[in-house]
């Protein structure tokens, strides 16, 4: 037997075995487009625009849908509140955390983000008590925000009043605060171990504007002094609009995948472990 037939042979076990699989599954999960073998659905998803495919799908098949990644179901939430049944009504049994074997070699099962069980259990009840013992308000984490405010004014005013965009600058002050919460000790702007986080973070920090808000700053904050924690209570229209720009916002088009930690009964459908 050649190997050309031992191919065709074990790709049609691998067709019929999905096909069966498919099958078995399709009274349970929700309805979606036909999977081809091997590949499912990958051919119904444009990767220059995910979200609008997405949208495009529910429209056909409605709010809860199915796409099959290779061999693997998943089922998609679109809409406000069918992920606010999901995940807040039915926050427990959805808190899993989605498993990808590409993403689990590369982290071995470490961070926050897409390790779940156990470990994630642990690492977040840590990550928490770092953050409680350094919370906002505390005069530590004040000192290294005063102390970041100091050294951006210093990278500013190297540029001598010419004109310049200040977006790097701004998106690097934020980030170094966190790393001298993780790592103890600040980078400057210039370092290539820092610039390289930057780049794997792929974050751009803008920051909104307004005269309003700018009168506001210039009445409580002034133009001699930095800002400190105890002017937020004073400044509730800044305070405002942020909260307000980060409940409108999108920051991503999806929310991270999810896995449900037992079988459960969403709406019509039943979603397995």
């Amino acid at each position: 037997m050649d190997l050309f037939t031992v191919l065709v042979i074990c790709l049609s076990c691998l067709s019929l075995l999905f096909l069966w699989n498919q099958s078995y599954t399709t009274g349970k999960l929700p309805p979606g487009p036909t999977p081809l073998p091997i590949v499912g659905n990958i051919f119904h998803i444009n990767s220059k625009a995910i979200s609008k495919s997405l949208s495009k799908l529910a429209e056909d098949y409605g709010p809860v849908f199915t796409l099959y990644f290779g061999m693997k179901p998943t089922v998609v939430f679109n809409g406000y509140e069918v992920v606010k049944e999901a995940l807040i009504d039915l926050g427990e049994e959805f808190s899993g955390r989605g498993y990808f074997p590409v993403f689990d070699k590369m982290t071995q099962g470490l961070g926050i983000v897409l390790s779940s069980g156990e470990r994630w259990k642990q690492t977040r009840r840590f990550s928490l008590m770092v953050l409680r013992n350094m919370r906002m308000g505390k005069k530590t984490i004040e000192d290294r925000i005063q102390e970041e405010d100091l050294c951006l004014v210093e990278a500013l005013k190297k540029t001598n009043a010419s004109p310049c965009d200040p977006t790097f600058l701004l998106g690097c002050a934020p980030c170094n605060v966190i790393c001298s919460i993780i790592f103890q000790s600040r980078f400057e702007y210039s370092d290539e171990k820092f610039l390289t986080l930057l780049n794997y973070i792929h974050e751009n920090f803008r920051i909104a504007n307004t005269a309003w808000i700018q009168e506001e700053i210039d009445r409580v904050v002034g133009k001699h002094r930095s800002p400190c924690m105890q002017d937020r209570s004073h400044m509730p229209y800044t305070d405002a609009v942020v909260h307000e720009i980060q409940r409108y916002i999108d920051l991503i088009p999806f929310n991270l995948p999810h896995a449900v930690t037992q079988d459960v009964k969403f709406r019509e459908y039943v979603i397995p472990k």
